[in-house]
């Protein structure tokens, strides 16, 4: 998404640069919008924290394993450390992403 809309705009919104796009979706009320819906989603998430805290389940497990990839716990694990690398790696990509606009 990131990539394309410097390629690409919808004919109904206005052609900017991505960093001013975000001030103007945030006067526009989009920004509200999506603040609102990831604190409704954020709100199913407090369980989690608490029976973290309690000690009955691992940070940031929300066994959630539809196919059951991780039949076993030397898979699990390997899947955890692949999650851990793939999303600080992302988190690097993103700040690239960002300041490319700047360089």
């Amino acid at each position: 998404g990131f990539i394309v809309q410097e390629f690409y705009t919808f004919p109904f919104f206005p052609k900017m640069a991505p960093v001013d796009a975000h001030d103007y979706f945030v006067t526009q009320g989009g920004g509200s919008q999506i603040i609102f819906w990831i604190s409704f989603v954020e709100l199913f998430s407090v369980v989690a924290l608490f029976e973290t805290i309690q000690g009955k389940r691992e940070a940031g497990d929300y066994a959630f394993d539809p196919l059951n990839l991780a039949t076993d716990e030397v898979t699990l694990a390997r899947y955890r450390e692949a999650e851990i690398k793939h999303a600080r790696l992302a988190m690097i990509a993103i700040g690239g992403f960002i300041h490319q606009f700047w360089v």
